[in-house]
């Protein structure tokens, strides 16, 4: 009878610290979100969905608020029939067509917002894209030329002049 029950014991034993390993190992993703899972926008840009398009990486580059701006991004239908996206900050329109089942790279034409709205660094509070009835609402950042990759990009040409490399002292 003894060695039966010391048995029983042993496999209970072995069973429970079987189970504690398994549930350290992965306890965190029991409670915790995988960070894959997470949709984020991996660039300067907001991504957005209005109706059947899909627009993505969508910011503005201008030298201050008050001057003109230029829209980037790109937008994608996913639809059958041409649509026709509107951008609103609140402060200018801008108008983009996207043929059916196509893209649109807006570096490509020139979607102007006069004025930009907001200087470089802020963002363009409650943005409002509308498109065949369906309307969504981001907060798009504003850029000026301090990037390179953007720099061509900002109307009148940029106003951006890289600091002084600091000299070394002896």
């Amino acid at each position: 009878m003894k060695s039966y029950a010391r048995k029983n014991v042993k496999r209970a034993g072995a069973t429970a610290a079987i189970a504690a390993a398994l549930l350290t190992a992965t306890g965190c993703g029991y409670i915790h979100d995988q960070p894959t899972k997470i949709s984020y926008d991996a660039s300067d840009g907001v991504s957005a969905s209005v109706g059947d398009v899909e627009a993505n990486n969508l910011l503005v580059v201008t030298n201050a608020a008050q001057d003109e701006g230029r829209l980037l991004g790109g937008m994608v239908n996913n639809g059958e029939r041409d649509a026709s996206v509107e951008i609103d900050t609140g402060e200018a329109t801008v108008q983009v067509r996207v043929p059916a089942d196509s893209e649109v790279d807006l570096s490509e034409q020139e979607a102007l917002v006069d004025p930009a709205g907001a200087e470089p660094g802020a963002l363009l509070f409650g943005t409002e894209l509308k498109s065949e009835g369906a309307t969504t609402s981001i907060d798009m950042p504003v850029l000026d030329g301090a990037l390179e990759q953007y720099a061509p990009f900002v109307p009148g040409g940029s106003d951006y002049t890289p600091p002084a490399k600091p000299t070394a002292e002896h």
